[in-house]
């Protein structure tokens, strides 16, 4: 997480546990971290070399705000790949969804869309964050710009994460919804359901509020996760697929 704008920077710490024994890892590892999700061959960012006395655990830091990949290499060639993400830390009075799903060896459908609908600041209509509209901002009474809800990482490649952050609050309900790009030619799908493993998190500032998992045996490719109402500050789940 990154206290500031845009041009600062973050840190993110690690703990290395062994998927067999549960246990953290008392063996050397190395990382080479790139830019961008899943990308296992392009340009090496950095590159950290965890030995055995540390326990499994270290620091990446100096990481601009952006997605990642992340890849871990044991002594005996045996490799792990994560995607992760560098975000603002934000306030107690904002609203974030993040949402995270299965890999390419899952079978998981490969591009899941994060939707957040709610009111315009003006109080008339609603505004639509997602892939292609990804900010939603506008004039204050002293004609300063304001972001009010942004759509701050987009992952197209499984796993995630996509975050959502409602940045300032109008008073009123805010719906999130999850929809299967992928699927999107089969009304009838049932691979988000059953296939894509989808996680959703809502946070008011660090508190973790809510975690959504998707149904399963629901045939559709839109989920509608949870609604937000800014007044009360209550998160209802709606965990539909349709």
């Amino acid at each position: 997480l990154v206290a500031g704008g845009e041009d600062e920077t973050g840190s993110v710490d690690l703990t290395f546990v062994d998927a067999a024994t549960g246990s953290v890892i008392d063996y050397a590892v190395a990382l080479e971290i790139r830019e961008g999700a899943n990308n296992v061959s392009g340009k090496v960012l950095k590159e950290i070399a965890v030995d055995a006395s540390e326990n499994g655990k270290c620091t990446i830091e100096e990481l601009p705000i952006g997605t990642y990949t992340i890849q871990v290499v044991s002594a005996d060639a045996k490799t792990v790949t994560k995607t992760f993400s560098v975000t603002r830390i934000i306030n107690d009075d904002q609203i974030r969804f993040v949402l995270r799903w299965g890999d390419e060896e899952s079978d998981a459908p490969s591009d899941l869309d994060s939707h957040l609908v709610g009111p315009k600041a003006s109080g008339n209509g609603k505004f639509h964050t997602y892939y292609s509209d990804k900010t939603y901002g506008d004039t204050d009474t002293q004609e300063n710009y304001v972001t009010y809800a942004d759509l701050d990482v987009d992952d197209t490649d499984w796993e995630g994460p996509e975050t959502t952050t409602i940045y300032k609050q109008t008073a009123g309900t805010y719906s999130f919804y999850i929809y299967d790009f992928t699927d999107q030619s089969d009304e009838e799908s049932t691979n988000m359901s059953n296939k894509s493993g989808a996680i959703v998190t809502v946070y008011r500032g660090s508190t973790l509020l809510n975690t959504f998992s998707v149904p399963t045996g629901q045939a559709g490719n839109l989920w509608h996760v949870c609604d937000y109402d800014s007044v009360t500050g209550r998160v209802t789940g709606i965990n539909t697929v349709g």
